[in-house]
């Protein structure tokens, strides 16, 4: 999964809730698996689309809490289950 657009990726709501999701987690689509701030508006990062399978799980998460993310960029790895 690639971000939408450029910002600060935060795998958290906040520094003191748990993260969205991680390794080997089952998702489904509509799941909020992290947030990209860009210029303090929060973007959702959703599994979304029509070419994703009905469940997927997190293989790898790419990004570091709190690093900066390119357009682009990929976050996740996904694997189909």
């Amino acid at each position: 999964m690639k971000s939408p657009t450029h910002g600060v990726f935060y795998r958290r709501a906040d520094p003191k809730s748990p993260p969205y999701v991680g390794v080997g987690d089952i998702v489904e689509p509509g799941a909020q698996l992290a947030l990209v701030e860009v210029m303090k508006c929060f973007n959702q990062i959703r599994l979304d689309g029509d070419s994703l399978p009905e469940r997927c799980q997190i293989a790898q998460i790419l990004v570091d809490d709190a690093s900066e993310v390119a357009l682009g960029q990929v976050l996740f790895v996904l694997r189909a289950v």
